[in-house]
């Protein structure tokens, strides 16, 4: 489907998007639409792989 791998290209702009530190409001997609839902979904993912990197954030995030 895409350059990247298996997934849309949106899933892998919201990766970049997440791994630069920008939000989910910045998708160009309205979340209910068929790429608003794969940039969500890269980017979702990649907030797991950085939590998963960093154990006193996800501590942090179960307390809360």
């Amino acid at each position: 489907m895409s350059d990247h791998g298996e997934h849309p290209s949106v899933y892998y702009d919201g990766r970049e998007c997440r791994r630069s530190g920008g939000s989910k409001l910045a998708s160009p997609f309205a979340s209910h639409t068929f790429h608003g839902s794969w940039f969500l979904a890269g980017w979702n993912d990649m907030d797991l792989e950085i939590e998963q990197k960093n154990p006193k954030r996800a501590a942090k995030n179960k307390a809360a």
